[in-house]
Parts: structure tokens; C-alpha cells; sequence
């Protein structure tokens, strides 16, 4: 049946036609099912007939539907094709006609010129290899229609749709449009991705590695042919529309009554030559609405102009006017169609990161609707630049297949717009400059310091910028970053130690990081009782809630009792439920499988190298308070670990930790299983063997030494790096050329060993009085000048093109924080940060060990200041000792003192304390401390701590409650709290007889409630904790807090 006649409807801007044509809107489906608006329904049975006027004359299809699929639990970036069909289904898009074998539609029409849009695919299952023809021509080939599921890494698709539209001249035979399905092309291109070797495949940015081989095909190749499936089909009258591309520049009509509108004219010639915003201004006053939109949309399209949203929204609104306003007309629909679907793309993507969207399944969306634009169309060349960026942000290595495609995308681009940024940008590695993508120019501003000064002042500003760059531009109000929650706790550690290394030199960062904890254990991901995450999953990622958090969070806002008690949680789940002696006598995990209340099932119960990130809070703990319970737990589980290397079951060699024991049998590699490195077909297994995650074994080795002084610890260490040096030949070589268990597969996996018995030789040195350095202005030089221009170049890829938050990686940032806090490769405590200095100087820890430590500064003096005050503050000399602090000027570059400028004597009471120190601008000075007298500390202390979640009023009963806690190692004597409301000076105080330690793992605290009458709205109060016993504590930066409660409630 015919839908509407438009003869009496054409528009103004061309008059009549010379024949009055019809316009058909067909919905294929069953009969039953529901008809969109606007057409009619068309189900398989409607063969062709002279009477009808249209319906099938070839093939026999078969009506089909596409009900919501099943939902299915998936990772965060591999989406569950639910997760968007209700967004995009509709009365249209519900339903079709499918078939295996060709078939073809006729529809009668006067003789003409006219548009074609003809709708295919399936909403639950992709389609591939769709030709389309009409009237025995092919003008469309290879059609795809898929949504992309998974994150840059594998070809997983879910079913969508596509927009095939096209120009036909249709003669006294009608319209004929054959759809036939076509398998050659996809073969012939998956034969040649077959045949690609290691060397042709794409290459990782961030580590040189090429693909793995298990991820074939490279590139985007489509699919093999199932079905050919449509949706439904629209043929109208093509026209001419009173403005249009042509092909570069924007023309009006000659013809039209417009054309001689100033206005018009001159919105026109501002296009045209490049005048975009002068442009832009033009057309959003133009009266016509149809006329408006069209320019708005050709300027929303163009790829040298980068305000789209705000003009494909008013380019949207202008052309619904327009439709309202010409009826039926499909031209102008088909114009209002173009910019609904571009704005929606650049919408998804917009909000990918606003919960409770998912930043990699949104993107994969905002790609899928950028593939419905073709060569003509508006805004082609600008969707073909957004699809190409979301490709490339979803495979962030840029190693996989989609990061190719969206390359080669731009390569297209580039033929007609070589200067494109983003074509420059990923092609070429140039960077334009933008807006958005200003880079200071630091070692510039750093002329004037020595080179090692310029490059460490550099390097760590560029890094404070990436970190505040995410706080203000993409941190929500729930505290997420837009990468998902379980990807979010990967990327806060770096903004963590950025705000680190110098007190109040970045506060965006700092606050950044405690709003995005809060957010994660508020998440409903957590099991706030048990302290993990809530289900019993993979080791790898249900530890980095808080594996990859609590320990930063430990350092960055030390001593608060909020982060100690949730981190003291993971040591009680090990001794609770995780770990347990088993028949041996030996301490091992249970499983790998780790959760909140449980572990895995049986096939998982093995001890894995990973598990160690799940204990990485309990020892962040156990280094700060050294509780004894966790202490013991440390040394057992070494003692198993150290037996393990030392034997040679299957062929292990001696001294090497293997990577998994079995729980209950003690069986190297796993039960049952005929090699000590591969532990065989167990549940996510690509987490686990030998090759993954080794460094924590050995971590655990040199911790355990540290704590005991027995030196059998260090044995696996030197074994691994004697076995490393003999076998390992290149030790850059590509692990998956190797043959797995060959002795240099092994020495690969080792490949750190070395490095980790240097510094076990290094501070063995440095306890026998030796000054050896581990770093000189030489080494900094090398690791901060050749990075600093490639981290302002990349600076786009870890910002604004960045999407995945488990993969933002800047080039050296780790060595430029080691260099700046003296990090070793086994404890991520800092030997030195510093303050009063905010971002303006440059330091390196030099040498550093338990009883001295030295370090170079250089602090700037951008105001004209002659000196300044600079903090040293040290985290790893030993409490209660005295020591002496000597510092002097280096003028000749040789890193020594020339003479020794000032002394300090002083005890080092408490952690956070500071060696305050006046130093002269535009100099490098040389500062040594060194322990003069031991401790005479017993090795635990008590620590008194509140916190600011640890003042709250109870109106009810008009309490003002303060919690205490101990988060130390042993009890506190007789305390006093003493609580002062900041405007009256109103005093409370209430005295404490004693708090015990959490040497049982469960925290340690007592309420106080003081009688308040609220007087205002707002009332602060300053409350402060402090020992009547004169007891020595862990560090008094916990003894007080300030809070600032509302009572306006």
C-alpha cells in the first residue's frame, strides 16, 4: 500500500516536478508484529503484484524478530549486547525478513531520479557480507552490520544496524533491489591476515611487543556471510536542496529565493573561506530553517573546525522545523535523520564516562553509530576522524586489530585533509597546537638550571599536569574517572605519588584520589565488613580494588585510621579464610580464586604468584606499624616459599619460586599436572604459569629478610639471578618466540632477578658505612631530558585520547618518581619526600639506606627569591634515632659537597617529621643524614589516630561523637581527648585509660560523646588526641583533625 503521495508537497525550492512521483516507507516483519510510523508493514509472504504496486518477485525470505538477548555477566569492557538493545530497538528496528539465499524487491515507480535507504541487519546477531543492487547494478558492497563487544583485543560482535542509501534512475521497468550475500571477499582478506608473520603485526606503543598469536586477524576484515537480513526500505524523489557541499565548498541554489540574501550569502563565503566561527555566527541567524540546518550540519562535519556538538544540535533542531514544516518530504528526512544519528554518536561518546555508562562499551557504541555515515553525507570526514579516534582509544597499546583499522581510516583522511590534527597526531606523531593539547614548556622555563635540575623539575611537572588534567576534566561526582571502577583503582595510584613526592604540590590530585576511594567503597563492589571485593573472582582483578589502592592510600594520606583499618581487613581475610597450613606443615594460599567471604572452587585451590597483590594491603600495614600477627604470617609463608625453591620436582631448577604450588598436595605447577611452570587448563588461566606476575614471589623473599635479618631469603634471589645472567643471553627477547620451560624462556621471566641482587649487594654496602650511590646527575640526565619532549608530544594519548583508565602510561614516569622519592624495586615506601616547596625545585635521592640517606636539591627561584625553605622528610631511617644533617653546596658538578654550609643534630621522633632547611635559589646542594645514635624504641609503638569520618553529631541525643583509634603495634597508655569549637573556644575534653593494638587483625577504637548545643548553622571543630604518658607513638600527623559539621538538618 502506498504511504503518502508528495506531488502536492514538493518544496518551494524547486517547484513542480515534471512528474508527480510517489514515496514508499516499507517495515518488513511479520504480520503481527508492530509497524513503525509513517509505513507500512511488509512481511514475507507480500509477493509482487502489478495491483500492489511492490513486494518480493525474487527469492522466497522469511520473516524473522530479535528479541532481547539473554543478559550475560561480562567484564567491564567487554559489553553485554543487552547493555544497548533497548536503547536502540524500536518498532522499525524490531523485526525484518531474512534468508541464506539471494532474494529481491520490486516496487513500481514513474519513470525518475530517486533516494534509496535501505535498512539492514540484525539487532542480536551481526551481519556480514550483504551486496546490494539495483536494477542490476551494484551500488553497495560487502555491507557489515555489527556492533563491536570487546575491548580492542578480540573480533566479538553482537548484532546492529546500517543505513545503506544510495541514487537510482529509474526507467519504465520500476525499481528492482537485489540483496545477495557474499563470503569471497572476507575469505581472500583472512587468507592474507593468515599469512602475516610476528614482524607484520601491529606494533604495542608502549612496549614494542608485537600481538600475540593466539589474536588473529590484524586488521578489520568484517566476517563470513550467515544471512542477509533487512529491516525495512525507503524510496522518494531525489532532489536538490537549496544548500549543499560541492564538493568542498558550501552553494547556495542560484535559483532560490535566498539567493540574494546578504546574510546567506555571507555565512556562505565565511564557509568557504575557512572563516568558520564568522560562518558559524552567519548561519545561526538565518530565518530558514531548512536552510540554517543544512550549513550548520556541513559545518559540523568539517574536519578543520572542532565545534560539532553545539552546531549538529542546533543543525537538529533547525532541520525537525523543517520537517514539520514540508510534510512527507524524504530529502530533507533523510538530511534530519544524518544529524540525529551523528549527534547521538558524539553524545554516547560525550557521556561514556558519566555513570552508569561504561567508558569502553559506550565508545564501541559511539563507533558503531559513526559507521552509518558515507562518502557525501555532511558529515562523513568527520565521523571517519571520531571513529578512527574511538578504534584507536580502544586498543590503548595500539596492538590490536581496531587501532589498525582506525588507521587506516585515517590514512583516507588524510588524502583530502592532510593537515588534520588527529591525521598528524596518530600518523605522524606531530602535535598540533589546540586548546586542548597545551603542553608547558618546562625545560624552558628551567633554562637556567643545571641540566639534571631541568629535567627532574620538568618531568615531574608534566606528570602533576596529566594527574590534575583528569581531576578537574574527568572525575564525576561519584568519584569515578570513566574507565569503570575495577580499571579506575589502576590509574589513582598515579595521581596518588604525583601528589606525594611534595606536600601541597598539587592539590587536584590529592583530592582526586580521596574522592575516587570514596566512591570505589561506595560502589557496591566492595564488601565494606569483609574488606574485598564481593565476589569470589580471579586474583588479578579482584585485587585491585584494594591491592592497587590501599597501599598508595596508605602512603598518600599516612596515618589515617580510614585506610589502616580497611588495609588491616585484607591481613584478617589471609588469616581467616585465604591461607592455611596445610598437610605439610606448610603456609600457602588456598586458592587463586580470591573473595570478600570465599574462595574459588577446587580448581582453583592453588598458590599463585598474583595472590601477593591481594596481601599487598597487610604489608602495606605491617610496614607501617610492623604488627607482629601479620609479621608472622610474612615469615610462614616465606619459609614455604623458600622449601619450594629449593626443590627440583619436574624439572624446576634449584633456587627458582615456582609460580604455583597446589594447596593440598604441595605439588609444584599445580596438581597433576606434568610441568613445574604451566599449571594447565584451569579457570582464567591467562593469569597464571610461571611467566605472570613472578616479581611478587621475590618481593615476598627480600620482605621476609627484612623483617628476620635471615639471609637463606635472599638464596632464591641470587639463585634467579645467577640462572637469569648464565641463560638469558638477550634479555629483550620476544617470550613467546621462546619455548616455554627452556632455560631462556626462564631467564626471560627472571629478567629483573639481577637488578633486585644489585640492590641487595647495594645496601648491604651501604650498611657497612659505604656512601655508594645509586644515582648521579649523569643517570638523572639519561632518564629525564630524552622523555620530556615525547611526554608533551604523547600527552593527547594519556588525556583526551585516552579512554581506558588500566592503560594510561607515560613514558619514564615511574623512573622520574623513583629518582625524585628513592623507590627500590621491592618496597614502594619512599626514602624522601619533600616540603614548602610546592612544584618549584628538583631532587634526587642519591643513596639511602635504614641509618643515612643523601640526597641533591635544587630549589627555583621563579619570584626572584634568594632562598627558600625546603623540608626533607624520610620515611625509612629508624624511628627514635639521633641523627645529623649536613648540607652544602655542589658548584662544580661532581655531586660532593663542596664544603659543608650547615649541620643539624636531631632525633627523628615520629614519621612525617621534617628537616627543614633555608637553601639559596639557582643552586645545587648536596644534603647528608646520618644516624649518630640508635633507637632506643622498643621495635612497635602505639599510634593514637582520628581521622575526619570520625567526628559525627547525633542530634537526637545532642552528642558530638569522636572516635579514637590505636593503628599501631602495641597498646596506648592514658590519652586525652580534648575537643575546641573553632568561634566561641568552647572546650571539650574526655581522658582515655588505654587502647589495646589490633594484634588480633580487628580494629582498635573508642567513641567519645560530649554534651553540644548547636548555636549556628555551621559550627568547626578542632580536635585534638594526645598520650598523657608521654608514650612514644608512630607519628603525631594523625593526633589531630579539623572538621567542619552542618546543622542546618
Amino acid at each position: 500500500m502506498r504511504a503518502a503521495t508528495i506531488a502536492a508537497l514538493l518544496t518551494l525550492y524547486l517547484g513542480s516536478p515534471a512528474n508527480a512521483a510517489d514515496e514508499y516507507r516499507f517495515d518488513f516483519g511479520p504480520a503481527d508484529s508492530p509497524v513503525a510510523e509513517g509505513y507500512d508493514g511488509v512481511d514475507a509472504s507480500a509477493a509482487y503484484s502489478s495491483d500492489r504496486g511492490y513486494g518480493w518477485c525474487d527469492g522466497v525470505p522469511r520473516n524473522c524478530t530479535a528479541p532481547p538477548p539473554r543478559p550475560r555477566r561480562t567484564y567491564w569492557w567487554h559489553a553485554d549486547p543487552i547493555h544497548f538493545f533497548h536503547e536502540i530497538t524500536n518498532e522499525f528496528r524490531c523485526d525484518g525478513i531474512e534468508s541464506e539465499k539471494p532474494f529481491s524487491f520490486k516496487v513500481d515507480l514513474p519513470k525518475g531520479k530517486y533516494r534509496v535507504a535501505a535498512t539492514v541487519g540484525h539487532l542480536t546477531e551481526p551481519r556480514y557480507g550483504i551486496d546490494i543492487y539495483a536494477n542490476g547494478n551494484l551500488v553497495n558492497k560487502k555491507v557489515d552490520a555489527r556492533l563491536w563487544l570487546f575491548r580492542g583485543l578480540l573480533h566479538k560482535a553482537s548484532g546492529y544496524y546500517k543505513r545503506v542509501r544510495f541514487t537510482v534512475d529509474v526507467g519504465d521497468e520500476g525499481l528492482v533491489l537485489d540483496f545477495k550475500g557474499d563470503d569471497t571477499e572476507f575469505q581472500r582478506l583472512m587468507q592474507i591476515e593468515k599469512a602475516k608473520g610476528p614482524d607484520e603485526r601491529p606494533q604495542s606503543r608502549f612496549k614494542g611487543a608485537p600481538l600475540g598469536p593466539e589474536m588473529a586477524p590484524f586488521q578489520d576484515i568484517g566476517g563470513p556471510f550467515s544471512k542477509i537480513s533487512v529491516m525495512g526500505l525507503e524510496v522518494y524523489p531525489a532532489k536538490e536542496l537549496p544548500l549543499r557541499m560541492n564538493p568542498d565548498t558550501l552553494q547556495l541554489d542560484a535559483g532560490n529565493e535566498l539567493a540574494g540574501d546578504r546574510a546567506v550569502e555571507q555565512a556562505v563565503v565565511a564557509f568557504n573561506s575557512g572563516q568558520y566561527p564568522k560562518a558559524e555566527a552567519g548561519l545561526l541567524a538565518i530565518a530558514d530553517p531548512l536552510v540554517r540546518g543544512i550549513g550548520l550540519l556541513a559545518l559540523a562535519g568539517r574536519p578543520d573546525y572542532e565545534n560539532e556538538i553545539e552546531n549538529t544540535e542546533a543543525a537538529v533542531a533547525a532541520l525537525r522545523k523543517a520537517t514539520a514544516s514540508d510534510g512527507a518530504d524524504g530529502n530533507v528526512r533523510e538530511l534530519l535523520e544524518t544529524a540525529e544519528i551523528f549527534l547521538s554518536g558524539l553524545n554516547v561518546f560525550r557521556y561514556r564516562g558519566v555513570p552508569p555508562n561504561n567508558g569502553p562499551v559506550s565508545t564501541w557504541r559511539a563507533a558503531a553509530e559513526f559507521d552509518q555515515f558515507q562518502p557525501g553525507d555532511l558529515v562523513y570526514w568527520k565521523a571517519q576522524i571520531q571513529q578512527a579516534r574511538f578504534l584507536i582509544m580502544l586498543d590503548a597499546h595500539q596492538w590490536c586489530w581496531c587501532s589498525v583499522e582506525g588507521k587506516n581510516k585515517l590514512r583516507d583522511v588524510e588524502k583530502v585533509f592532510p593537515d588534520n590534527r588527529y591525521v598528524q597526531f596518530y600518523l605522524h606523531d606531530k602535535l598540533a597546537a589546540s586548546a586542548d593539547w597545551v603542553s608547558e614548556d618546562y625545560l624552558a622555563r628551567a633554562k637556567d638550571a643545571p641540566e639534571w635540575a631541568a629535567g627532574l623539575y620538568a618531568g615531574y611537572n608534566l606528570l602533576a599536569d596529566i594527574s590534575e588534567w583528569w581531576a578537574v576534566n574527568k572525575q564525576q561526582a561519584d568519584g569515578s574517572i570513566g574507565g569503570g571502577w575495577g580499571d579506575d583503582v589502576e590509574l589513582v595510584g598515579f595521581f596518588g605519588f604525583i601528589a606525594r613526592v611534595s606536600e601541597g604540590a598539587s592539590p587536584p590530585s590529592i583530592e582526586c584520589v580521596r574522592k575516587l576511594m570514596k566512591g570505589v567503597y561506595a560502589s557496591g563492589q566492595i564488601d565494606e565488613v569483609g574488606g574485598f571485593f564481593y565476589g569470589a573472582a580471579d586474583t588479578e582483578h579482584s585485587a585491585e580494588w584494594t591491592g592497587k589502592t590501599l597501599p598508595m592510600m596508605l602512603s598518600v594520606d599516612y596515618g589515617n585510621p580510614l585506610w589502616v583499618e580497611r588495609a588491616l581487613q585484607s591481613a584478617k581475610l589471609m588469616k581467616e579464610i585465604w591461607m592455611g597450613v596445610n598437610a605439610h606443615g606448610h603456609l600457602h594460599w588456598r586458592s587463586n580464586f580470591l573473595g570478600a567471604s570465599g574462595i574459588g572452587a577446587k580448581a582453583t585451590q592453588l598458590d599463585s604468584s598474583i595472590n601477593w597483590r591481594a596481601a599487598n594491603p597487610a604489608a602495606a600495614v605491617l610496614r607501617f606499624t610492623n604488627n607482629p600477627a601479620i609479621k608472622e604470617m610474612v615469615l610462614k609463608h616465606a619459609e614455604a616459599l623458600y622449601e619450594d625453591a629449593m626443590r627440583t620436582d619436574k624439572g624446576k631448577p634449584k633456587g627458582i619460586i615456582p609460580g604455583e604450588v597446589d594447596y593440598e598436595t604441595d605439588e609444584i605447577g599445580g596438581r597433576n599436572v606434568p610441568t613445574w611452570y604451566d599449571p594447565g587448563d584451569i579457570p582464567a588461566k591467562g593469569n597464571y604459569g610461571f611467566a605472570k606476575f613472578h616479581g611478587y614471589r621475590t618481593q615476598i623473599m627480600y620482605l621476609a629478610f627484612q623483617l628476620s635479618g635471615d639471609e637463606k631469603f635472599l638464596e632464591p634471589i641470587r639463585l634467579e639471578a645467577e640462572y637469569a645472567l648464565e641463560h638469558g643471553g638477550d634479555l629483550t627477547a620476544k617470550i613467546h618466540r621462546l619455548k616455554p620451560g627452556s632455560p631462556e624462556w626462564v631467564a626471560i621471566v627472571l629478567r629483573r632477578s639481577p637488578e633486585l641482587w644489585e640492590q641487595v649487594q647495594y645496601e648491604r654496602s651501604r650498611k657497612q658505612g659505604n656512601d655508594i650511590r645509586k644515582t648521579d646527575r649523569e643517570a638523572i640526565v639519561e632518564n629525564t631530558i630524552p622523555c620530556i619532549e615525547p611526554i608533551r608530544t604523547n600527552m593527547p594519548y594519556v588525556t583526551t585520547e585516552a579512554l581506558a583508565t588500566d592503560r594510561v602510561g607515560v613514558p619514564n614516569s615511574l623512573a622520574i618518581l623513583n629518582l625524585l622519592m628513592g623507590w627500590t624495586p621491592t618496597d614502594p615506601v619512599p626514602h624522601l619526600t619533600y616540603r614548602h616547596v610546592g612544584r618549584d625545585f628538583a631532587a634526587a635521592v642519591l643513596g639511602a639506606d635504614p641509618t643515612s640517606l643523601t640526597a641533591m636539591a635544587y630549589v627555583f627561584g621563579f619570584d626572584g627569591e634568594k632562598t627558600k625553605k625546603m623540608g626533607f622528610v624520610p620515611w625509612k631511617l629508624g624511628l627514635g634515632a639521633d641523627y645529623t644533617a649536613v648540607w652544602g653546596q655542589d658548584g662544580d658538578g661532581d655531586d660532593q659537597m663542596d664544603e659543608e654550609e650547615g649541620r643539624m643534630d636531631f632525633t627523628l621522633a615520629q614519621r612525617g617529621q621534617s628537616v627543614d632547611l633555608d637553601l639559596r635559589t639557582g643552586r645545587t646542594y648536596i644534603i647528608k643524614i646520618t644516624q649518630t645514635k640508635p633507637s632506643p624504641f622498643a621495635p612497635v609503638l602505639a599510634d593514637l589516630a582520628v581521622g575526619e569520618e570520625d567526628v559525627e553529631y547525633h542530634s537526637d541525643w545532642k552528642l558530638l561523637f569522636v572516635t579514637v583509634h590505636n593503628i599501631g603495634a602495641a597498646a596506648a597508655g592514658e590519652y586525652e581527648v580534648v575537643v575546641t569549637e573553632s568561634e566561641s573556644g568552647q572546650r571539650l575534653r574526655a581522658v582515655g585509660n588505654s587502647l589495646d593494638a589490633p594484634l588480633d587483625l580487628a580494629p582498635k577504637r573508642t567513641r567519645f560523646g560530649f554534651r553540644f548545643e548547636p548555636s549556628q548553622i555551621e559550627h568547626r571543630f578542632d580536635v585534638v588526641v594526645r598520650s598523657l604518658s608521654e608514650q612514644a607513638e608512630l607519628t603525631g600527623t594523625n593526633n589531630s583533625v579539623s572538621v567542619t559539621l552542618n546543622f542546618d538538618q
